[in-house]
């Protein structure tokens, strides 16, 4: 690992194909569940609730556990006391902070699974938190030609995606449609391999873009969105 890989951020580290921990915090469970900002908050509050009410089993990172021995002095039990309160001070400050809550609850993968059997829910598919269930289990499927292709870098198969996608909405590849990058944006987030996130999605087509492989038909109007 290079020093720069210290410093990814959780999408990146997926989308370079990263083993997932078998622990995922309510933000990164979202983020693989959605690529929509909107929804992914929607499911942060849903998980949240879950929690508090019981219904998900996992983990407040925050929450102390100091365990002091009979045999301790009064001056190591008063000074871990004195530590205690600080932490339940340090908590009761973002106890009540949605935002942060979502980042400080971990949930393990049995539990998650867990919760939604007994919700009547269906596992999420065609979306990147798929992986973290298969991801030691070899697929029953064909592996597609995206993992085939050893010979081209993982943004080249992005980039071959998204053209691929765009043909098959009959679209001219130098000639998208208003409309149309949103379209080939969903489409390829649906990809089961996890060959894409929003994140590098985004990427994949800047470099599409400017590298003359694809285009907008009015460019000027989204060379600022690229």
């Amino acid at each position: 690992m290079g020093i720069n890989d210290k410093y990814l951020s959780f999408e990146e580290r997926v989308e370079r194909g990263e083993k997932l921990d078998e622990h995922l915090n309510l933000v990164q469970i979202a983020t693989l569940w959605s690529g929509d900002h909107k929804e992914r908050k929607k499911l942060m509050n849903i998980m949240r609730w879950e929690f508090m009410d019981g219904a998900l089993k996992g983990v407040d990172i925050t929450e102390p556990t100091i365990k002091i021995d009979e045999t301790s002095d009064m001056a190591t039990k008063a000074f871990w006391a004195f530590e205690k309160q600080k932490l339940d001070l340090r908590f009761s400050c973002y106890k009540f902070d949605p935002d942060y809550s979502y980042l400080i609850i971990e949930v393990s993968k049995n539990d998650f699974l867990s919760w939604l059997e007994s919700s009547n829910e269906p596992k999420p598919t065609g979306c990147l938190l798929e992986r973290w269930w298969n991801e030691n289990r070899p697929s029953h499927k064909t592996i597609n030609t995206y993992d085939n292709a050893t010979d081209q870098g993982r943004r080249d198969r992005q980039i071959k995606a998204i053209c691929d996608k765009a043909k098959l909405f009959g679209y001219d590849v130098l000639n998208i449609p208003e409309g149309g990058k949103k379209a080939i944006r969903t489409e390829c987030l649906k990809i089961e391999n996890g060959l894409f996130t929003p994140d590098g999605f985004k990427k994949a087509w800047s470099q599409a873009s400017t590298s003359g492989k694809i285009s907008m038909a009015n460019k000027e109007k989204y060379l600022s969105k690229q």
